[in-house]
């Protein structure tokens, strides 16, 4: 197991960012063994079996106690948020880069890393999710210029997962809501050292 990076180290929150391209896999829980042999793509399954390594490795160097998996909605043990008895935990995950959050105070936290560039269908997400305000961020060019897009995103990913609901919320587009990343951004941190291309988010429920 590589040696994980942990930026800021004043942040409440342990961050861990890790590159999933130096983790060799390692026997999982049976739970988690079956999840990974439905994978039709050996790429998928291999990725999948990196990212239950990395965490697993994580959560027992930082001592926070057992850790397992649970969905909020059908209550699976091989999917969903992981947990430790001592932490709460939050991780994401994009190409290669994966960035696990760990805080021992066992507050509601959310991470949240996105490529920098704006999807092809950016401005149909931001219709249907972004608030007023979050919409005035737009480069009058369009969202493929610059990054605020990916920064507004991964800020209301991250505090979707705070939140335990994700971004199927009836209030992410409105102004004070659950996801306002604008109201809500005293509550945020910018992720910092991610590899280039990358921007995300920590989300952090006093």
């Amino acid at each position: 197991m590589i040696a994980p990076k942990t930026v800021p180290d004043n942040m409440p929150p342990i961050v861990h960012i890790v590159d999933l391209d130096r983790v060799v896999p390692q026997p999982l829980p049976e739970a988690a063994e079956q999840r990974a042999r439905r994978f039709v793509q050996h790429e998928s399954a291999l990725r999948f079996r990196q990212r239950r390594t990395a965490i697993l490795s994580l959560v027992q160097a930082e001592g926070v106690g057992a850790l397992q998996w649970c969905c909020p909605i059908c209550q699976g043990r091989d999917h969903g948020r992981p947990a430790a008895t001592e932490a709460s935990i939050s991780s994401s995950s994009h190409g290669s880069c994966l960035v696990v959050a760990i805080d021992r105070q066992r507050r509601a936290i959310g991470v949240d890393v996105t490529a920098q560039h704006a999807p092809a269908d950016a401005e149909g997400i931001a219709r249907m999710l972004f608030t007023p305000v979050e919409l005035q961020q737009r480069d009058a060019a369009g969202w493929s210029v610059g990054d605020e897009f990916a920064r507004i995103w991964s800020a209301k990913e991250a505090l979707g997962k705070a939140h335990g609901t994700g971004l199927a919320v009836d209030d992410s587009a409105a102004c004070g809501g659950r996801l306002d990343s604008l109201h809500h951004a005293g509550s945020l941190i910018a992720l910092a050292g991610l590899p280039a291309g990358l921007v995300g988010s920590l989300a952090v429920l006093e």
